[in-house]
């Protein structure tokens, strides 16, 4: 790999990756409250804090009967709630800590391993390419919670960190692989079976078995201490079959039937051909990181079999078993490893081959998370492939197969897309076939995948961007002899660039209208409203600033994380006032999502209904942002809250 051929000056270094890290995380820091009102299941501190205070309050709020199994299951959950609570700590620091730590700590952790490969310009480029790419994102799906503190995102360094000690020192890996079960025991499981893995495919650690003994720490810490927690209290159980059914509604059981596959499968895709590309780089950081590499992808694949035979013989336990991190988990590892690829690329290879590879990084951190596409990866694997080589017959046939491929293949999407509707429009929510237009098909496609969460704006400017990388060594041809340096320092702009455009665009985002009027809404309940009180809101984070219990008035089949059938039984009565029984008795998983939605849309849409609805289930007040006869109590421009109790103006 081509080297910078500049002098370190390490005060330089630390100012731009502090000042790099500082305008990545400020956004998050500074809006956490409305990104809160974001989250799944009130899936934080703030949220969690609320339900262990008042677990007795609601019977008819589902989170009450799941919320122990992720709260005492989760040293990041129970730890941060006990400290606060020990040390009148303000929830608010330990969470901004946390967040930070979340946002940062695999970046530096990356820095830290390449430091004494890469020049200072390099490490810049690294260190932004690590932050942007988003590493908690690339699990090909679409969990992931990058704005709130989530306890899996929380332990991705912590695995990163301890997987890496462990190939070198057992005693401080294990330390931290245990740490990191505490924080997310079934994650934790996973990175333990890639750590024995590990032990059996290294030819040095082979047949050394006190390596394996160390692993039963963790282990044990994954298992059987959340296991004492979890079920020390006896609740009533869901059966198989029901467990099953919820799995399968949930696309956890077939994740193939999700509604977004069409997003996710074309970006699983393009991550595995990179992983394919870049193999000749696996050994860049020495061999036992070549044999862990490997050991995630081979686990990674006994999990996927587990999940599939679960699926099939029809056992939930060994589909829980895939869960959805260790795919996380091999692009956790391969980060590192794409940036030497991509960098190699840029510094040595033909003008192709820079493109391609300019294009390729560029789309990742700018148009992020579906910022790869199959093209641009496809041709840069015939380029590498090509190059150097003489145009002989065999070659010339060879490049008229891909070449046909290629085409065959943009025929093909070209076709299978042109007559969808426009994904997420009013057109496919009534399942109503509008043709697209050209500039539809422009900007949902390029080069071959679709991709309609990125703007057509983004695409232009990594082009452009791409095309001035690769067009620099042309330089030399003026006898100007400064490509490689400035290879690198233009890529460092480009990516400050599209960070600090990442940045403006998250503070936006975060502090959305209506993200501030549903945390007025729930400051002004908290004030105002007893703590008893009853709320109905399809908001699951109403919880979190309200400290009011929530009935979410759609079946959320949220069982499958803690198989109590009381929480069945919610769900139950909501398939039935909706009229939503077949749908789940038939199962179709792909639309289950959307059918409810659009059910409660059209079964609650008079103030008759909703009045009804709360005198059910003894709620007082709705939180909507639709127009009601009905008494307000509050209102801003987005939300009101409406009193269920009062007669209608």
């Amino acid at each position: 790999m081509l080297r910078v051929g500049v002098e370190k000056k390490l005060p330089w270094l630390v100012f731009a990756v502090i000042l790099a890290g500082g305008l990545y995380a400020f956004p998050f820091l500074s809006n956490y409250k409305f990104a809160l009102t974001n989250s799944v299941h009130d899936d934080n501190l703030f949220g969690y804090q609320v339900i262990w205070n008042g677990l007795k309050l609601s019977s008819l709020d589902f989170v009450k009967y799941s919320a122990p199994a992720n709260i005492y299951g989760s040293l990041i959950n129970y730890g941060s709630l006990w400290f606060c609570q020990l040390t009148k700590t303000p929830l608010d620091v330990v969470y901004n800590g946390l967040l930070l730590f979340q946002l940062l700590a695999g970046a530096f952790l990356f820095l830290s391993v390449l430091h004494t490969r890469l020049g200072d310009f390099e490490r810049l480029s690294c260190f932004i390419f690590f932050l942007l790419a988003g590493y908690a994102r690339w699990n090909f799906s679409h969990f992931g919670y990058p704005s709130t503190v989530y306890a899996a995102n929380v332990a991705i360094p912590v695995f990163w960190a301890g997987l890496y000690w462990f190939t070198r020192n057992e005693g401080a890996g294990c330390a931290l692989l245990s740490l990191g079960a505490l924080i997310h025991p079934s994650f934790g499981l996973q990175v333990v079976f890639v750590a024995a893995l590990f032990c059996f495919i290294n030819p040095e650690t082979r047949f050394k078995w006190k390596k394996l003994l160390f692993l039963l720490l963790p282990a044990f810490c994954a298992t059987a201490l959340p296991s004492f927690l979890l079920f020390a209290d006896h609740f009533p159980r869901v059966s198989n079959t029901e467990l099953l059914r919820a799995l399968c509604l949930n696309s956890h059981a077939a994740p193939w039937d999700d509604q977004a596959w069409e997003f996710t499968l074309p970006l699983m895709i393009s991550f595995l051909l990179l992983a394919a590309l870049s193999f000749s780089f696996w050994k860049k950081l020495g061999d036992q990181y070549f044999y862990l590499l490997v050991s995630a992808c081979v686990g990674a694949g006994v999990l996927s079999l587990s999940h599939i035979a679960g699926h099939v013989l029809k056992i939930p336990q060994m589909i829980q078993l895939m869960g959805l991190r260790s795919p996380a988990l091999i692009a956790m590892l391969l980060l590192p490893i794409l940036f030497l690829f991509f960098d190699a690329q840029l510094c040595s290879g033909n003008f192709g081959s820079r493109f391609l590879a300019g294009f390729i990084l560029l789309h990742i951190v700018v148009a992020r998370p579906y910022g790869l596409d199959k093209a641009p990866i496809l041709l840069l694997a015939a380029s590498l492939f090509f190059s150097g080589r003489g145009a002989g017959r065999n070659y010339q046939i060879i490049r008229g197969v891909l070449l046909f491929i290629s085409l065959a293949w943009v025929a093909l999407w070209t076709y299978y897309v042109w007559h969808e509707p426009v994904p997420f429009s009013q057109a496919f929510i009534d399942a109503r076939v509008k043709p697209w237009s050209i500039l539809d098909y422009v900007k949902a496609n390029y080069i071959i995948d679709r991709e309609p969460h990125i703007a057509l704006a983004k695409k232009i400017f990594v082009s452009v961007s791409a095309l001035v990388l690769a067009s620099i060594p042309l330089l030399d041809r003026f006898k100007i002899k400064w490509s490689a340096l400035a290879q690198q320092i233009l890529l460092s702009i480009f990516l400050l660039t599209a960070l600090l455009g990442a940045s403006l665009k998250t503070s936006r985002d975060l502090g959305s209208q209506r993200n501030q009027d549903l945390y007025a809404a729930g400051i002004w309940a908290k004030q105002n409203t007893s703590r008893e009180t009853l709320f109905i809101s399809t908001d699951y984070s109403w919880r979190a600033f309200s400290e009011r219990s929530l009935f979410y008035p759609g079946p959320e089949l949220y069982f499958y994380y803690r198989p109590d059938s009381r929480i069945k039984k919610i769900d139950d009565f909501m398939i039935q006032l909706l009229g939503l029984k077949k749908a789940y008795e038939t199962g179709p998983c792909k639309y289950w999502y959307f059918m409810k939605s659009i059910a409660y849309l059209q079964k609650m849409n008079t103030a008759e209904n909703l009045k009804k609805l709360g005198k059910i289930v003894g709620a007082q007040y709705l939180v909507e942002s639709r127009r009601f006869d009905l008494p307000v109590v509050y209102a801003n421009r987005t939300f009101k809250i409406y009193d269920l109790s009062g007669s209608p103006k």
